[in-house]
């Protein structure tokens, strides 16, 4: 049984109908969030939610859900990146659709609300940012043969990764589309608050080395 909560956030809607998070004044049931222990706002991540003009009651449920998860991701990347992005998402009713985020902006949500979660939400927001989804992303890729692994080449992305894990000599792999360790590939890799702030540093060290 999927159990939800609602969290009440404080935000800001700008006249242009993006939604930009402040201060969210409670903790989420996901992953015990502390959402008012982050750190100053650096990043200029914002979001649309797009929705139809008669809303039915599966809709309804998930743009409520939807906007908790991405007020939340949005809220950690602008604490621990310097990105800028405006993100227009989406809310689809295909079940082939899990979640998607492309670098053109668009970020999609399908209808299974396992993947409506904070992880998910961050996860594809690195996407709108080029982790998978630009040519550029390859440019940062070596083989290794005897290994059979690729990994990251940036040294800021190695030395954030290298400072959280404590292992000075971790390597950052990747594939065409994804990262690890604390990319947040699956939702099973989101078990707390320090998985999604780990994630947003290794994201931002990555645009730093010129992702």
């Amino acid at each position: 049984m999927l159990i939800l909560s609602i969290s009440f956030t404080l935000y800001r809607l700008d006249l242009s109908g993006f939604y930009i998070n402040v201060t969210p004044l409670t903790k989420e049931k996901e992953g015990n969030l502390n959402l008012h222990n982050s750190q100053k706002l650096q990043g200029q991540i914002s979001y649309k939610l797009v929705r139809v003009d008669n809303p039915n009651k599966d809709e309804l449920a998930a743009y409520k859900l939807i906007k908790q998860v991405m007020d939340s991701a949005t809220f950690y990347y602008n604490s621990y990146t310097t990105a800028k992005k405006v993100i227009i998402v989406y809310y689809v009713a295909d079940k082939s659709v899990r979640a998607d985020g492309n670098f053109n902006g668009n970020l999609r949500f399908g209808p299974d609300r396992t993947f409506m979660n904070v992880g998910t939400a961050t996860h594809e927001i690195s996407h709108t940012l080029g982790v998978g989804t630009t040519q550029k992303w390859q440019s940062f890729a070596i083989f290794s043969a005897p290994t059979g692994q690729t990994t990251f080449f940036g040294k800021s992305a190695t030395k954030t990764l290298r400072q959280i894990s404590g292992d000075a000599n971790a390597q950052l792999f990747i594939d065409s589309q994804h990262f690890w360790p604390y990319g947040l590939n699956y939702v099973s890799e989101y078990k707390s608050e320090s998985d999604v702030i780990n994630h947003c540093k290794i994201v931002n060290a990555m645009l730093k080395d010129g992702l």
